[in-house]
């Protein structure tokens, strides 16, 4: 049979309603931190298994938790779900995982999730436009926003970073390199509404009296920004500055300029951003923006279970600055 808080309640000589509050993670002065690790020792010793649906039905909550992302194909965003996934563990809650990419012939993704998933909130990682309308199991539920673009919409908490001062920063040091041809590469945006690393960018160079030069990479692979970057070099000559909308083109880029004969960072100072694991490991490592993505998870989650336990609380938004990490790709004797 399985085990139940009263058979723990049992063990330890305790309520079965104190058991309730230290299992279900809610939050009881009534209750110390010692009385609380004894009981999640034991419980794990008895091999408890909490059943969520009579929780949900007992409750009217399902202690699940959604988390939306952009979409699952790179380093940055992985990362991202690790994070949410670590900062999630250590709750009652579990975690549904789902991307705003969509297949060819699929129904659009934020319809399928608002039919079938029955979350009490979700996290929203750099995809609030497409989910903040969406109902999700039938109900409108809250929702955070977080990451470094398409985080926020009024009335909704959100924890961002600040790419555009980032971006100004990461400029700043291509011209203080001495840069005299220094270009942003991107994929294809908004030309309406530029995204706040170009935003960044612009400043920047219009500051320093120069003529932006935008690289538009067809897509996000590594693979393509390569093959864009050694066409592009061939055609038209190659900048000696070269700040990357994310680490994954930049590292893409690297190879291009190397395919086109070109040294980093001899002949090309190279700039990413976000920071991923993989821009230490080549031959000259990647300066790079990095986000703190750990902070921007913790905070979220932190706000979303405020939002649950208090939905009328006056909206939480916080911006976090992002950090430029110097490294070999920038170096000019």
């Amino acid at each position: 049979m399985s085990v139940t808080i009263y058979d723990i309640a049992k063990e330890l000589n305790l309520s079965h309603t104190t058991i309730s509050r230290v299992l279900n993670g809610r939050e009881s002065r009534l209750v110390s931190e010692a009385t609380r690790q004894r009981v999640r020792q034991t419980a794990q010793r008895m091999g408890y298994r909490p059943n969520h649906l009579a929780r949900a039905l007992a409750t009217g909550k399902t202690n699940q938790i959604g988390l939306i992302v952009r979409h699952l194909a790179s380093s940055y965003y992985g990362e991202a779900l690790r994070q949410v996934e670590r900062q999630i563990r250590q709750s009652p809650y579990q975690v549904l995982i789902s991307s705003m990419e969509m297949e060819e012939g699929d129904r659009p993704v934020e319809e399928s999730i608002g039919q079938t998933w029955d979350v009490d909130g979700c996290l929203v990682f750099e995809a609030v436009t497409a989910a903040r309308n969406q109902p999700l199991g039938g109900k409108r539920v809250p929702i955070v926003g977080m990451g470094g673009f398409d985080f926020q919409a009024p009335g909704i908490d959100w924890v961002g970073v600040d790419l555009r001062a980032g971006a100004e920063a990461a400029t700043q040091h291509l011209l203080a390199l001495g840069c005299r041809r220094i270009a942003y590469l991107a994929p294809p945006g908004d030309s309406q509404r530029p995204e706040a690393r170009q935003l960044g960018y612009d400043n920047a160079m219009a500051a320093a009296g120069r003529t932006p030069e935008y690289l538009v990479v067809p897509g996000q692979s590594r693979r393509q920004s390569r093959d864009f970057v050694r066409e592009y070099v061939l055609k038209h000559g190659s900048p000696d500055g070269v700040f990357c909308f994310n680490d994954d083109l930049a590292i893409g880029a690297y190879a291009g300029f190397r395919d086109a004969g070109l040294r980093v960072p001899d002949d090309v100072a190279l700039v990413g951003c976000d920071g991923i694991e993989d821009t230490e490991y080549l031959d000259s490592p990647l300066t790079t923006l990095v986000q703190p993505l750990d902070e921007v998870c913790a905070l979220a989650f932190r706000f979303l279970r405020e939002r649950l336990a208090d939905p009328n609380r006056p909206v939480q938004q916080a911006l976090l600055p992002p950090r430029l990490v110097l490294r070999r790709s920038t170096e000019r004797a």
